[in-house]
């Protein structure tokens, strides 16, 4: 059985305002019940989809052991 989202999401390219040249991805997320609010995080990798992303940056937050805080 599916319970309800427990978050929501969404994504776009965009260029940052000191380096217009180089194109990134955005992915936000908010947390619907509990959880850490709204996060936004970006790649470099503008073809890379939102759970990419997202996937990349737990893996990379495990591997420095942060916790994103």
């Amino acid at each position: 059985m599916v319970g309800p989202p427990t978050a929501r999401g969404a994504e776009t390219g965009a260029r940052l305002h000191a380096v217009p040249e180089w194109p990134v991805k955005i992915v936000a997320v908010e947390a619907l019940s509990g959880g850490r609010g709204r996060e936004a995080f970006y790649s470099t990798v503008v073809e890379a989809k939102a759970e990419d992303v997202l996937t990349s940056m737990l893996l990379h937050v495990l591997e420095c052991g942060s916790d994103l805080s």
